[in-house]
């Protein structure tokens, strides 16, 4: 079987990215128009008919479809990881039908199966982001246009006001948190397609959004931006403490959230300290679908959310596929471009990343393509040794 696709197969792959992309304002349409008249009580509601949901699985049944033809071009050492885990879940939904409804099964494969992107990204490893880049611009401006008409009009479910205005907006989202992951991957794109404006806008949207592990992320970025322009920067490392200390003590004062924000985050410390204290079902976790959104929406018995990506595994599949996903998470943080490896352990690590549609999607197929081969600007990690004329030195 071949293992590169003809060009009629990447046309086939963009025409999908951008009718993808262009559908992201309808995902959550009727949830927005609730929340803006007023009528939403809460972001766990949906107000969506369930063809509206579903095309974000459509979208990723097309995109394994064109792989199909290629996919030997996934049996390669970079993904060994990745198969592995792949092959362990295969083995988690036979074991879990035994002892777990079929529908909340079927709940926990939704739940996840936007992983299996990053095999469509490693196999059309010659993405061409300007491409897409167009139909990303036209989302984006619906999305900050709507973030600043929320900012004014929408009633504060999300957070306070400040000034008379509300403080976290969404956006096109139900969720700021996923507003501003899709604001910082609007970031990486347009700065590979060097669009100064849209950067700075896409800027402006994060702030907006005001998603704590968002503005994290970014400052973390710019961190890391900054430290590989300095030679000696281990000489920073008290300021850089000082500087993280002082903002992590001031993110109530930061964000506008004020005390929600350690109400928050200490209640993510409990439902960790609560997962991974309980050993029961240590091998194969509770069984596949319990600790899903979509089993809490739908009230499922004992169904949690545990907030977390490791929680969530854990409690789905067990200490095995633990072990696989923080190998996972290894290999992305050493491998992909910075922001999207920040992304991915940032989000990974204060909610479940793989239910985070419609951004998951585009970011898995991002990972994808970077795992594969890395992009002409990437800059090895800071920490990495370079080598260079037969001699090792410190990349500055």
């Amino acid at each position: 079987m071949q293992t590169v696709p003809s060009n009629t197969y990447y046309k086939a792959l963009y025409a999908l990215l951008n009718v993808f992309i262009l559908y992201i304002p309808i995902n959550s349409y009727f949830e927005i128009s609730a929340f803006l008249s007023g009528d939403l009580l809460s972001w766990t509601e949906v107000r969506s008919p369930i063809y509206v949901k579903l095309f974000k699985d459509l979208f990723l049944v097309c995109s394994l479809f064109l792989t199909v033809k290629y996919v030997t071009a996934i049996f390669n050492k970079k993904l060994a990881v990745f198969n592995m885990f792949a092959i362990f879940f295969v083995l988690s939904i036979l074991i879990s039908i035994a002892f777990v409804k079929i529908e909340v099964v079927f709940l926990g494969i939704r739940a996840y199966w936007a992983i299996l992107l990053i095999f469509v990204g490693f196999v059309y490893n010659k993405l061409d982001l300007k491409k897409i880049s167009t139909s990303l611009m036209l989302v984006f401006l619906v999305h900050l246009t709507l973030q600043l008409i929320e900012m004014v009009y929408a009633p504060p479910i999300f957070s306070g006001k400040l000034f008379g205005l509300n403080v976290r907006n969404p956006g096109v989202f139900m969720v700021p948190g996923i507003g501003g992951a899709f604001a910082l991957l609007c970031y990486y794109v347009f700065n590979q397609i060097k669009n100064k404006v849209f950067q700075y806008l896409a800027i402006v949207s994060l702030i907006l959004s005001n998603s704590t592990i968002g503005l994290l992320i970014f400052l973390a970025y710019l961190l890391f931006v900054i430290i590989k322009k300095i030679r000696y920067w281990y000489l920073l490392i008290p300021l850089i403490l000082a500087c993280v200390a002082l903002v992590i003590l001031n993110l109530g004062v930061i964000t506008g959230r004020g005390s929600y924000v350690w109400i928050s985050a200490f209640s993510r410390v409990g439902i960790l300290v609560e997962t991974f204290s309980n050993l029961n079902n240590f091998l194969f976790g509770n069984g596949l679908g319990i600790a899903t959104s979509g089993a809490f929406l739908y009230k499922v018995s004992n169904a949690i959310i545990p907030d977390n990506t490791f929680a969530g595994i854990y409690l789905n599949v067990g200490f095995i596929g633990l072990i696989l996903m923080i190998l996972i998470y290894f290999q992305i943080f050493t491998t992909v471009p910075t922001l999207l490896a920040l992304m991915y352990f940032g989000y990974g690590s204060s909610q479940l990343i793989f239910e985070m549609s419609p951004v998951i999607q585009l970011l898995m197929i991002f990972l994808g393509v970077y795992i594969f081969k890395r992009p002409p600007s990437f800059q090895p990690r800071w920490w990495v040794l370079q080598k260079n004329n037969n001699k090792t030195r410190k990349l500055p």
